[in-house]
């Protein structure tokens, strides 16, 4: 089922079955390298970053080698079998300072019995909202849930990035007391029109300032050269947010200055 490919980052172990992070390291080499672009003038040599949602590591390698081993990287994902994969990719590459840990975040603690998914068959399990899985009475994978605040104590952190299909406000209250002693710069994933209201205002409260970030998922110029675009005008949507007390030049990036606007309402 799963194949092992060499990448612009390193080598991954990755599920063709799944559409969006799986095929494209298979297909292009890499998983939304516009991301990365971003991501890494955010994380100098000796960083501390946390991800909540890292999935298989896409990110989470690249993260972890820019950061060197003087650095701190938390992986944080609910999915079991996913969680599996990513600790793969990690061992693959060597990378003995991330600390992966398997737990979902949100604002209470809890617990979830995590239903069965078939991986054997082609979906997008990046998509996987926890809030939306029924409890499986018969699972033997028990996920706790967590505030990040009571999952991780880091001596420091510099950037927290996001990407929880929809929980991304919750996972933020659940970290409200890490973001107030550190003021990291955040990554926030915000492709819920639905929801986005509530996550920008939550930002804003805890003082920060934001920019829509929402490079396409293909990168014409990737790593395997392959010039067929299976992902079509499909965008991620992510907000870049920094600490209002901070000096920040952020060119190119339409600035979040009102609530009721989204880019996905400018598609067509």
């Amino acid at each position: 089922m799963y194949q092992l490919v060499k990448t612009r980052h390193g080598m991954f172990l990755a599920n063709p079955n799944d559409f969006y992070i799986g095929r494209a390291l298979i297909d292009y080499g890499e998983f939304s390298e516009k991301e990365w672009e971003l991501l890494t003038q955010l994380i100098p040599p000796g960083a501390h970053v946390v991800e909540i949602g890292a999935n298989i590591g896409a990110h989470t390698v690249s993260i972890a080698k820019a950061v060197g081993p003087s650095g701190y990287v938390a992986a944080i994902e609910p999915q079991p079998v996913v969680f599996q994969n990513l600790c793969a990719n990690l061992a693959l590459n060597g990378l003995t300072t991330v600390q992966a840990i398997n737990a979902g975040c949100a604002s209470k603690e809890s617990e979830l019995s995590f239903p069965r998914i078939d991986y054997d068959k082609p979906a997008n399990f990046g998509a996987v909202a926890l809030d939306a899985l029924p409890e499986d009475p018969g699972s033997s994978f028990r996920v706790p849930i967590r505030p990040l605040d009571v999952l991780i104590d880091p001596s420091a952190l510099h950037l927290l990035k996001i990407d929880v299909e929809g929980g991304e406000a919750d996972a933020v209250r659940g970290a409200e007391g890490l973001i107030a002693k550190h003021r990291p710069v955040l990554y926030v994933e915000n492709d819920r029109v639905t929801k986005s209201r509530e996550l920008i205002e939550l930002i804003q409260a805890l003082n920060y300032q934001a920019w829509w970030h929402t490079p396409h998922y293909f990168n014409p110029a990737n790593f395997a050269g392959n010039a067929e675009n299976i992902y079509g005008r499909v965008i991620s949507v992510n907000m870049l947010c920094i600490p209002v007390e901070r000096t920040a030049h952020v060119p190119n990036l339409k600035q979040v200055d009102g609530t009721d606007w989204h880019p996905l309402q400018a598609i067509v």
